[in-house]
């Protein structure tokens, strides 16, 4: 579970960081860089989509598994992040 968060972490940095780079190049006037940066960008939030579900059915299961255990506190917080990172 903490890998698949760092992992979100990551993209979500790499898109900033793909972000400010398409903002430089609209400003030098570089807009076939830019169009293939938008390209990319895209791409990668497509694929932090697919995490945040994943992340969002791991918390759904362990929800499960909690119920079934009678941790009830667990419940409540899985259910929470479930519902945080559904997409």
């Amino acid at each position: 579970m903490q890998q698949q968060l760092l992992r979100l972490r990551i993209w979500l940095g790499m898109v900033d960081f793909l972000k400010d780079e398409q903002l430089r190049r609209i400003q030098n006037g570089e807009l076939w860089g830019s169009n293939t940066i938008q390209t990319l960008v895209l791409e990668c939030l497509e694929e932090v989509g697919m995490f945040r579900n994943k992340i969002s059915r791991l918390f759904r299961d362990s929800r499960k598994n909690a119920e079934d255990q009678n941790r009830w506190e667990s419940v409540t917080r899985y259910d929470r992040m479930s519902e945080n990172y559904a997409g």
